[in-house]
């Protein structure tokens, strides 16, 4: 992980590129330019084709950028600096270098089982020791795929059991 004197650093990239190997080179490339060091967090939004490739997609990013963490989601549209790119494939990139912080992912799966066994599921998911170094909770979701409601009763009852909220 980079070191504490570094403070924060972000890089946005964008592609075009239907190919999804070119697409991550260039990606990949754009990225390393901008950050030293692999990225803490790699947040992926793939449009058009590259929305149905997703997983490959998001393996690739995280085989060639070497992000220690890898979030992403499908959109009608991608966005990076001034660049926007709507009902056509593409795919943009924001990567973090976020020294001395701890990223807690939560994957598909988990906040499925948060909709189907509510907030005692997202309780068990979270690290055993977080209380008390808890900052923030980042949320990217959509309505459509993402229980909103028990992941919010459950990021409320996380934070009261462990004396955050």
């Amino acid at each position: 992980m980079p070191s504490h004197g570094q403070g924060l650093r972000f890089a946005h990239a964008i592609s075009i590129r239907r190919d999804a190997a070119a697409a991550t080179t260039q990606l990949a490339k754009a990225i390393s330019s901008k950050l030293e060091g692999p990225p803490d967090l790699l947040m992926i939004n793939a449009s058009g084709d590259h929305a149905l490739g997703a997983a490959d997609l998001a393996t690739m990013l995280r085989h060639e950028t070497q992000a220690r963490s890898v979030i992403g989601c499908s959109a009608a549209g991608v966005l990076a600096g001034t660049a926007e790119i709507e009902q056509k494939t593409g795919v943009s990139v924001l990567a973090a270098s976020l020294p001395g912080v701890e990223i807690v992912p939560l994957s598909r799966d988990t906040l499925r089982k948060v909709s189907d066994e509510g907030t005692e599921a997202f309780i068990r998911h979270l690290p055993a020791d977080h209380a008390g170094r808890h900052a923030a909770t980042v949320v990217f979701a959509d309505p459509f795929s993402t229980p909103v409601a028990s992941l919010i009763t459950g990021l409320g009852a996380a934070h009261t059991r462990s004396g955050e909220g």
